[in-house]
């Protein structure tokens, strides 16, 4: 039935010696590269412990950031974020996460910085932070961000859990570059353990020793 009317509608242009305009594909959205690559980092932990898993920012070039955004995806029931302890760290300066949103507010004019406050929800958290008055320059360089994990009892040896790293950076010309990447994190027994596991080691063999002599 549209064919028909489309075919009919055309007739009658013709006929009346009307231009009909011709759908056109809508173009492609250009898309902006990447000027960071970046690159989790797994770790291991001991039971019981912490849990430091990174996501690193390769810069290529000085890059004018305007704006963030942060996501972290976890298992709560093995492990809980620790955003007091958390850093970033760039040229052996280290910050931590609160430290960094401090002074990036400082970077901007006053009024034009506004976010989501840090949260901790059960398996997430979220901040995010735009000032468009001002900017802060980041150095062609590499950015670490060392995120804190509290491990509970219920994370045990020998398992593992990942965390999911997302956001985006924005710079001054409002291109936003999204970034993302899991990290794993492993327990393995606390050094006590690894203690007591190889003195009774130890002991077995003395015992096999003599029982042979």
């Amino acid at each position: 039935m549209t064919l028909l009317k489309h075919a009919g509608s055309c007739l009658l242009a013709v006929l009346l010696g009307v231009s009909v305009p011709v759908a056109q594909a809508a173009a492609p959205v250009p898309q902006v590269a990447a000027p960071f690559t970046t690159l989790p980092g797994s770790v291991v932990a001991p039971v019981g412990g912490q849990a430091m898993p990174t996501m690193s920012f390769t810069f290529d070039a000085p890059f004018a950031l305007t704006g963030f955004s942060l996501n972290l995806d976890y298992v709560p029931e093995q492990m809980t974020f620790n955003a007091g302890a958390s850093t970033l760290s760039s040229g052996g300066n280290v910050a931590t996460l609160l430290e960094a949103l401090t002074e990036l507010q400082g970077a901007s004019t006053p009024g034009d910085f506004f976010g989501i406050p840090p949260t901790d929800n059960p398996g997430a958290y979220s901040l995010s932070a735009f000032y468009f008055a001002g900017h802060y320059p980041v150095a062609a360089q590499t950015v670490v961000f060392t995120a804190v994990f509290d491990l509970l009892p219920a994370f045990t040896a020998g398992t593992h859990s990942d965390v999911t790293f997302s956001g985006s950076l924005e710079n001054t010309a409002f291109e936003s570059h999204p970034f993302g990447g899991v990290a794993t994190v492993t327990a393995v027994p606390e050094p006590e353990t690894w203690l007591m596991l190889i003195g009774g080691l130890g002991l077995l063999a003395h015992r096999v020793r003599r029982r042979r002599q």
